[in-house]
């Protein structure tokens, strides 16, 4: 029988899940249909809280050859258990707003105190930068253990941290252009290499021509690997929670099931892919409604923002006020144009309509709308928690000005 218990809102570790039974909305067929491809070098965007960490965690676990963690899932039969990688996984989503020396101590300590010991490996002689240890690292893995996957989660985490400030935003480019690009220079050694982020950033040394990264954010084949589908929470083992927390809230499954997409489902990633919802928001009301924690709550009428509480976006709403009038010409630009565009960190802060477009929908505010091919706000909880915090935000900015009506 399920139990609110276990639909875990707070971890993102495909093992600890697995050995605790909790619930996993099984994506490993599209993830062998991702390492299928011959595609070597992938990355993939999607919003905050959408599930990347725990598909890196399940890259990890496959790669390692942790078997019993896949029995009874799709790939199990599939993948061959007799063959493992080493991995070398990197989680960038730093605590604190990093500053470049912060970040080069951190990538350097990182190989030197974690990555070296845990293959046994020595370190070179001499001061080296860490992406040279990064690449001194990965040859000797290939040759010691053979040829190694990598694994970056949120690489952009340093630059979105500090979009603010141009000088460090500039110094953070130079750091992850040298670091990530040890990651083209090892191709030769290198099994298969993976990095999730949430924008797509030019000067990192990812997207340019010269880098071998296939970016499937907005491919067909890639818009169901994060989220949840309506055909998912339709059948078990999700099916089963769901009754339980219509059972909970006195309502019959499909007048829940209604209200729940209304409220949580509509991100679209590809203009002909399914719609899929938030997993954050989704099981978070889950388990709240099946533990009765929102007894006072009617969800026919209104469900709660989980996703904004989690982390207000106020750089972005600092952007629309300061440039006001882009916002309208932000929500015309075609989807075509905002899933193409890379932005620049060093120049967002005064971004044109085409950039905050494209920066709405990376940060998951904007989402792809069929067939109309145009961006759109993918459900209620994003429309009514964006329309709410930024008034909320353009009020404290008026308290906080002598002159209220004076351009800021």
């Amino acid at each position: 029988m399920p139990s609110a218990h276990d639909l875990s809102t707070t971890t993102a570790s495909f093992p600890m899940i697995r050995d605790r039974g909790w619930l996993y909305v099984d994506k490993t067929a599209q993830i062998h249909a991702l390492l299928q491809s011959a595609r070597t070098h992938v990355f993939l965007a999607r919003p905050r809280r959408f599930g990347k960490s725990l598909l890196i965690s399940t890259l990890e676990a496959l790669f390692q050859g942790q078997e019993a963690l896949f029995r009874g899932t799709v790939i199990h039969p599939l993948w061959d258990w007799n063959v493992t990688f080493p991995v070398i996984r990197l989680d960038m989503s730093l605590r604190d707003i990093p500053k470049p020396d912060t970040l080069r101590n951190w990538l350097s300590n990182r190989m030197t105190d974690y990555l070296f010991p845990a293959y046994g490996i020595d370190l070179p002689r001499g001061e080296r930068s860490a992406a040279e240890l990064f690449e001194f690292l990965l040859r000797c893995v290939a040759h010691d253990f053979g040829p190694p996957v990598v694994l970056i989660d949120e690489y952009d985490t340093p630059i979105t941290s500090c979009l603010e400030d141009r000088d460090t935003v500039r110094d953070i480019l130079t750091i992850l252009r040298q670091f990530y690009g040890v990651l083209k220079s090892c191709d030769d050694v290198l099994h298969f290499a993976f990095m999730t982020g949430i924008g797509r950033f030019t000067r990192t040394g990812l997207f340019s021509g010269a880098n071998n990264f296939d970016d499937i954010s907005f491919k067909l084949s890639a818009c169901t690997l994060c989220g949840i589908t309506d055909s998912e929470l339709q059948i078990p083992p999700l099916q089963s929670y769901l009754r339980l927390a219509a059972q909970a809230a006195h309502l019959q499954p499909d007048v829940l099931h209604a209200s729940l997409a209304d409220w949580y489902n509509g991100y679209r990633f590809a203009t002909q892919g399914q719609r899929v919802y938030n997993p954050f928001s989704l099981f978070h009301c889950l388990r709240d409604l099946a533990a009765k924690d929102l007894a006072n709550l009617d969800p026919t009428q209104s469900l709660p923002d989980y996703w904004m509480q989690s982390g207000p976006p106020r750089f972005l709403f600092d952007l629309i006020a300061h440039h006001p009038s882009n916002l309208d010409s932000a929500l015309r630009v075609s989807a075509s144009t905002a899933t193409h565009n890379l932005l620049d960190a060093e120049t967002l802060s005064e971004p044109n309509p085409e950039d905050l477009a494209t920066f709405l929908l990376q940060t998951g505010y904007q989402t792809l709308s069929a067939p109309e091919k145009e961006l759109t706000f993918p459900n209620n909880e994003v429309a009514h928690a964006f329309h709410e915090g930024l008034l909320l935000h353009l009020g404290r900015r008026i308290r906080q000005t002598d002159n209220p009506l004076r351009p800021w």
